[in-house]
């Protein structure tokens, strides 16, 4: 998965299930080692677990790509049992768009815009935020669930639909 965001607060998500050990890498393509390597907490419920970079002190730079992997571990003696699921993201200057962003929209509206912008991940995280501010309002799952689709994650878009959403600290 690739994609490109221009907001500083970058936080990722990843589906989880209980009793299950995670691993969240960061890494940028001219580093020689990783921005962020952590074993995240173990989800008390299951659902999409939010991880912020601000919870680690990365700011990521712009015109600079990064690796991103989440890994489930199965069998902590056994790496190779892992898990993985890995994209690439990009920080753009948002003054750089093909097709700008508007000055001053409101939150609602914010999905829209950085979809229309070209911004996959920040129109993920805006429609994320919105469903932790709001967990029952089913049409905005909905539209991030068309959003993840159009993105080649029908999978996990029937999945995240019916789940809850939960920050991992």
């Amino acid at each position: 998965m690739w994609g490109s965001h221009c907001l500083n607060n970058r936080s990722y998500f990843a589906p989880t299930k209980q009793n299950l050990s995670y691993e969240f890498t960061l890494i940028a393509e001219t580093a020689d080692s990783p921005a962020v390597e952590v074993k995240l907490p173990q989800p008390i419920h299951p659902g999409i677990q939010q991880i912020r970079l601000s919870d680690y002190n990365v700011k990521l730079s712009y015109g600079e790509r990064y690796q991103w992997s989440v890994a489930v571990i199965m069998d902590p003696e056994e790496p190779s049992a892992n898990i993985v699921a890995k994209g690439i993201i990009e920080r753009v200057d948002r003054n750089k768009l093909e097709q700008p962003l508007p000055s001053g929209f409101s939150k609602a509206d914010a999905p829209k815009h950085y979809a229309e912008s070209g911004l996959w991940y920040d129109a993920v995280m805006a429609f994320s935020d919105q469903i932790q501010s709001d967990p029952g309002n089913m049409d905005l799952r909905q539209q991030r669930a068309s959003l993840l689709e159009q993105g080649g994650l029908g999978e996990v878009a029937v999945g995240m639909s019916n789940m809850r959403t939960h920050s991992v600290y």
